[in-house]
């Protein structure tokens, strides 16, 4: 057999191949859809499965609505929470500037009192009033 023989040979294998993977595959889904139906059909005649379906689905919203209900109350303690820690800090500020101040004044009256004993010394060394304590 020569090279055109062999080529016309591989493609009819191909083709051949080719259609009986579409025969499969078109088999398979036919038999997904009959299978549907009968499911379908299984569930209108038997109310208990319907039942259940609607069970399972009121489950599952169910579900939905307290995880949104979760995720409320997190966002709302997330926020209470972050509120509360910027107030901390705001009041934290607050009492590092009035300890500030409260030590500036402190200062001031120390260096007040120094140069007050500063300047009876001073009086005191050039004669006009008597000994500081």
């Amino acid at each position: 057999m020569d090279l055109t023989g062999t080529v016309a040979v591989t493609g009819a294998v191909a083709v051949l191949i080719s259609a009986l993977t579409g025969f499969a595959g078109w088999r398979l889904a036919k038999q997904a859809q009959v299978s549907a139906d009968r499911r379908e059909e299984e569930i209108r005649q038997a109310p208990y499965l319907r039942e259940l379906q609607d069970w399972s689905r009121g489950l599952l919203e169910e579900e939905a609505k307290r995880r949104a209900q979760d995720r409320l109350e997190y966002e709302e303690r997330l926020a209470r929470e972050r509120a509360d820690c910027e107030r901390r800090v705001a009041r934290v500020e607050v009492d590092h500037e009035r300890k500030l101040r409260d030590q500036e004044v402190q200062w001031g009256a120390k260096l007040l009192v120094a140069q007050r004993t500063i300047a009876g010394w001073r009086r005191w060394a050039e004669g006009e009033g008597e000994r500081p304590p």
